[in-house]
């Protein structure tokens, strides 16, 4: 995966550039979704 990048570093910046941005919003989306499942968890434990 990093040689991948390094690779399209070298090909085209905005092709990088792009994939970074595309990498930070699934981190973000990831995270969110990690949140939501870890409060929907403790819900559901403090239900039972």
């Amino acid at each position: 995966m990093f040689f991948l990048l390094i690779y399209l570093l070298k090909l085209d910046y905005a092709a990088i550039q792009s994939a970074a941005i595309s990498s930070v919003i699934a981190s973000v989306v990831s995270c969110v979704v990690m949140n939501a499942f870890i409060k929907y968890v403790h819900l559901f434990s403090y239900r039972g």
